[in-house]
This record gives C-alpha cells, structure tokens and sequence, in this order.
C-alpha cells in the first residue's frame, strides 16, 4: 500500500475507522507521517517571554547593565589597528568606535548602540561601540600585518568584526566596499612595484 503500511496494516487500520465512524457523525481522517510538528511555536514564546522580562528588568533597573559596559569601557584601550578600523568606518559615515577589552575572553566579542542613550558627556556619545578581546588571536594576526599592509590587515579585522556581529549580507557587504576596494589597491601597487 506504500511506504508506511503493508496491505493488512492497511485494511487493520481502515476496519477500525470504518467501526469507530458508525458511532459518530464525524469523518475520521488517517494521516501518516515522519514527522509530527516541530512545535517550533513554543520556542518562539519562550523566546518572546525572555526577551520581554529582560527588556522590562533593564526598562526598571538599568543600573547593573550600564554598570557593566561602564567597567568595560573603562578597561578598554584603542590598538593602532582598532583606530584604523574605526577610522575606515568613520569615513564611509558609520560611527563606530572599535576598542580592545582585556575584561573580555580572547574570541569574544560585545557591542552596544550608544545612540538611544543621549548620552551628554561620554566619548562614546552617539556611537555604536564594539568590544574585542584583547588576546584575540585572529586581531594579532591582522595587526602584524597593518605595517607593511595597512589597508589588507584593515579588512582583514573590519570582516572578522563583522562576520561575528552577524549584521546580514547587505549590511555587511556596504561595510566592507571601500576596505576591500582600498586592500585590492595596495595590492595592485605592491605587484607593480620593482622587487
């Protein structure tokens, strides 16, 4: 009868909806299937209820989360290589201000929009500040680079950065335009030049 049922299964099954719709005004429809719903709904609500009790618990006591990202600011530094990302992002209009965070384990990585804030006295007034740990290997990597190839280890750290925000392909790819245009130039200046 097919995949699931063999044809006695078949008739077994079909007798006893045949009996049980003799008690009833109903049809009773048999479906078979490999799976039953994800129940991918219920995840959704759990999501939803944890996001909003957060919201609300920083809507009525924001004091330990500012209080945080004052302790990591306070302990972050900008590295040669994080001012020259931040200062390819500022060019194309985006502002952002990249520092290193010795508070922060070495793949880790936190941002936070300070624009909302209105804040009136901060250096980060109006920024969105993206945190990097300070050991982060894959940024000793590009910072090595950043003498001899300063726009290469600039994309270099701007796509890491970026690939870890998780900001969407448009997103990312206009972010990414005028570094990789700028890293493709170096290169092709490097190649034209006597060896």
């Amino acid at each position: 009868m097919g995949r699931y049922l063999t044809s006695e299964q078949h008739r077994l099954v079909s007798d006893a909806v045949a009996e049980a719709e003799r008690h009833t005004s109903g049809e009773i429809v048999t479906v078979l299937a490999e799976r039953s719903d994800g129940y991918t709904d219920v995840a959704l609500v759990w999501a939803a209820g944890v996001s909003f009790t957060l919201m609300s618990a920083f809507a009525f006591v924001p004091q330990p989360f500012l209080d945080l990202w004052d302790r990591l600011l306070a302990a972050s530094a900008e590295t040669p290589l994080l001012a020259a990302v931040t200062a390819r992002l500022c060019e194309d209009g985006d502002v952002w201000r990249v520092l290193a965070c010795p508070a922060l384990g070495s793949e880790e990585i936190r941002s936070v929009d300070l624009a909302p804030l209105r804040l009136r006295r901060s250096p980060h007034r109006g920024r969105r500040v993206v945190l990097v740990g300070t050991e982060n290997p894959w940024l000793h990597d590009a910072a090595s680079a950043l003498a001899g190839r300063p726009a290469a280890a600039v994309f270099a750290a701007l796509d890491y950065l970026i690939d870890r925000l998780d900001l969407g392909a448009e997103r990312s790819a206009t972010l990414l335009q005028a570094s990789a245009r700028a890293a493709v130039h170096e290169a092709a200046a490097a190649e034209r030049r006597p060896g």
